[in-house]
This record gives structure tokens, sequence and C-alpha cells, in this order.
């Protein structure tokens, strides 16, 4: 450890079962975060993902022999359970963070904490104001770390054939909305080009059309398909909210216009009709869509405020301060 300045070790903790999961992404950019001024450890107590293995080196937790030890604990959700290895870890500092709008898995987690005599060492990170709203504790906001130098606008400017919308998501049927089947089958019989990465649970209910591709989650590299898209698209199911939805902040990085469902911790920073849209049904959605189909050019000014929105939210500045939360 003498290489680092500050001496520091991190350890996080996360399933790391779902190479698409945004908890996994968000361990995986937050251990880079950090590696640049710390020793950081990645752990799973479970049988983790072969394909994220792959790419971040993952320490298996066996518990009595291989753990993490000391320094500062980080558990990159509250939505799983903890084992009885927790109590041998004697970490200085505890950080949990909450990025699933379950409140009860919070308080599970802090319960165990307790347990283990780790209460007073706890730090809570929301990953947006809504779930801090929800829970009447102390803690700060810090938005799921996205490298906006690779989700960057694609260079080429030249405009798809056919006006392409899309979206992406984990390939679980609560990542989507009752409505959207009907909406993506009227935007085909419109004539625009429908993208869906992560939508092989709705193939029973698409007609066939060939102007609809239905991928499994993961077929394309995220910025590939991103940059295969004139619009972003996206809301999710009613009994799932998106406490941050990272994947409209990675669109509009990469300079796309969103639309996108009026709930969730992304309408935090969406400010309707300036770097995106917001809409509450889905003819609305449909509506957004055609407007922009029509005007090449509010599809160009909405996408550079979407990709300056994001600069801001990611700047040297933002995540030095948030680096700094987590070494201090």
């Amino acid at each position: 450890m003498s290489e680092f300045a500050n001496n520091k070790m991190i350890h996080l903790v996360n399933p790391m079962t779902n190479p698409n999961g945004g908890s996994e992404k968000r361990t995986m950019d937050l251990k880079i975060l950090l590696s640049k001024t710390c020793q950081v450890k990645l752990w799973s107590d479970r049988k983790y993902s072969p394909f994220l293995k792959r790419n971040v080196n993952i320490h298996r937790v066996r518990w009595p022999f291989l753990i993490p030890r000391g320094g500062t604990l980080v558990f990159v959700g509250a939505y799983f359970t903890v084992g009885r290895w927790l109590g041998s870890c004697n970490p200085s500092r505890v950080i949990v963070i909450f990025n699933t709008p379950e409140a009860e898995n919070l308080y599970r987690l802090l319960n165990t904490l307790k347990k283990n005599g780790l209460d007073t060492k706890v730090d809570i990170v929301y990953a947006s104001n809504y779930l801090k709203s929800m829970i009447d504790l102390p803690g700060v906001i810090h938005r799921s770390p996205i490298d906006i130098s690779r989700f960057a606008p694609k260079t080429i400017t030249k405009r798809n054939q056919i006006f392409t919308v899309g979206r992406l998501s984990r390939d679980e049927i609560n990542k989507h909305h009752p409505d959207d089947v009907l909406m993506w089958k009227h935007l085909a019989d419109l004539g625009i080009k429908v993208r869906l990465m992560g939508a092989t649970c709705l193939e029973h209910q698409i007609p066939k059309n060939e102007l609809i591709e239905i991928l499994p989650a993961g077929a394309e590299d995220p910025r590939e398909f991103l940059h295969t898209l004139d619009v972003l698209v996206y809301r999710s199911s009613p009994v799932f909210l998106e406490a941050f939805g990272r994947v409209v902040f990675e669109a509009m990085a990469c300079g796309l216009p969103v639309v996108c469902g009026n709930q969730g911790g992304y309408t935090e920073e969406i400010e309707n009709g300036v770097n995106g849209f917001l809409f509450d049904s889905t003819c609305s959605a449909i509506d957004m869509v055609i407007k922009l189909k029509a005007d090449p050019a509010l599809v160009c000014q909405i996408g550079k405020a979407a990709r300056q929105t994001t600069e801001n939210m990611y700047s040297a500045e933002e995540m030095e301060r948030m680096r700094e939360f987590y070494t201090s």
C-alpha cells in the first residue's frame, strides 16, 4: 500500500451476479474511481458472474479464512443479505449505498450492522434525493459514477436512414411498463425503427415486425447500442421505481434526447423540453417522439443540452468530491 499517499484500504461488497445490473456497474466504476488514490478490493459472498470476473478482480468471501478486514467497508446496495463473516471484519468505517427503493432492505442491513457493533461507524449514501426523502436518516447523495469520456456522442453525425428509438435494461419483466408493448407497436406502425436490448421477456407479447428488433441484455456494448439510436425512450414498471436510472444518463452523455416516464430518480436532472422530455402517458411519449422525428434541429439541441448536463454532473470537481468522501 505504500504506493498510495493516504494508505487507505477500501473494500467494496456486492453480489456481482448480474453483468447488466446497475449496482454491479456502480461497483466497478467506483473501484476505478477510488483505485487512483487507494487500494481497493471488490468482494462477493456468493456465486458471482464469470463475465464480470473476466473484467474485474473479484475476491470470494470464504469465512473465516478470506474476508475483508479493517479499512473502510462499502456495501454497494442494501438489497442483499450479509453473512456471519461481517462480525470478523473489524472495519474502521462502514458506508452503505442505498440505491434501490425498498426501505426495509436498508433498515435490515443497518440492524445487522448494529448487531455486530458497527452502527456507530456507518455513513449512508443515497443514490438520489427521492431515496433520501424515503428515509429519516442523515446521509449524502452520490450519483452512480459514469465514465462520460466513454459514453460520448458518436463522431459520425450522419442521421440513421430510418429514425430509430430504443431502450436497454436488464431482461426482467418488472423493468418494463405494461403499456410499453403498445407504444413500441404504435411507433413501428408510424415507420419508426425500434431497438430493444434486454426485452426478450416481452418477445411473446410483441407481434413480428421488421421495424422492431429485440435483443437479449448485453447483446451489444451499451455505448455502441446507444450510438445506433436517435432517441432513448425509457420508463419502468410502476412496481419498480428507478432510484437513479443509470442508462438514462449514459444516453444523455452520448448526446441523445431522452424521453422518459415522469417517475424515477433521473427526473431530478431532466428539465422537460430543455435537456430531455418527461411524459405521464403513452400518448404523450408517442407525441414527443413524433415531434423529435419531425425536427432534426430539436434532436441536436436537446442532445447537446443532455450532454452538457452529464458533463456538469460528472465534472472533475464533482468526482473528486465523491472520491474524498470515501477516502477521508
